[in-house]
């Protein structure tokens, strides 16, 4: 039945409702108002059929993502964590998920067990943390390329080797004693050693071949004579052990390519 139909008949019934109300003798005015009233509201109801029935027609339920979707989903997320002073040093979301780890002015003396499950982490900043040793567990994380160790009370830390891809790795502030190696670095770029008094010799820079920054405290200075013959240029900068810039020059060194 078509619209037009459908008020045909509307307007038949409000006609013979009218001669309905006259026979019973119901006041005019209240019979008029009552059949006014009615007629309304089927108008409005026959004028929106053909919203309703589009939208019946186009409608489909959603569908319940299946839990493998669900799961691709999570490991997809790229979640960063950072704790500030007086934060729990909890991690609330999937390790597997975390990509940058930025943990400041939070006192303890070990690395929370979780920091070394985010072993997709790029990027991992434990500073001043009070850290009096670091755990080998650290080589876990093979994808960091950014590692900030700066302001802690570390005396030694173990083998960075299996951090392969490291660019950047900042060790200022500390009281690291032992000799450092850094051959097995070849990608870093930047380095920060300075404010560590009792640190007097490092080797493996001549094959940091992408090293860009170095920064020395001044009993490392002249191990800068040592690193090599011009090759490729180096920006060095030598500060005190309060951190005050002293001086800073590129310096030619000889770069090596390490063993295939």
């Amino acid at each position: 039945m078509r619209i037009g139909d459908y008020y045909n008949v509307f307007g038949a019934s409000y006609q013979n409702a009218c001669r309905g109300f006259t026979e019973f003798s119901v006041p005019k005015k209240i019979a008029i108002g009552i059949l006014t009233g009615l007629f309304g509201i089927c108008t409005l109801g026959i004028a929106a059929l053909p919203v309703f029935r589009l939208l019946t027609e186009n409608w489909k339920p959603k569908s319940t993502p299946k839990v493998d979707q669900v799961a691709q989903n999570t490991l997809s997320q790229k979640n960063v964590v950072t704790i500030r002073a007086g934060g729990k040093l909890v991690c609330d979301v999937p390790p597997e998920t975390v990509v940058e780890i930025n943990i400041e002015n939070c006192k303890f003396k070990k690395v929370p067990s979780w920091v070394f499950e985010c072993t997709n982490a790029k990027k991992l900043i434990l500073y001043d943390c009070g850290l009096t040793e670091l755990s080998v567990d650290i080589k876990k994380l093979k994808n960091l390329t950014y590692l900030d160790l700066g302001k802690n009370n570390l005396t030694k830390i173990p083998d960075l080797s299996p951090l392969s891809s490291l660019e950047t790795l900042c060790l200022q502030e500390n009281s690291l004693k032992t000799v450092l190696d850094f051959s097995k670095l070849p990608q870093l770029r930047h380095l920060e050693l300075h404010q560590n008094p009792e640190l007097e010799e490092i080797t493996g820079l001549k094959l940091c071949s992408k090293l860009q920054n170095l920064l020395l405290g001044p009993k490392l200075k002249d191990q800068i004579n040592n690193l090599g013959n011009l090759s490729d240029k180096i920006w060095v900068e030598i500060r005190d052990d309060s951190g005050n810039y002293i001086e800073g020059d590129f310096y030619e060194v000889e770069v090596i390519s390490l063993p295939e």
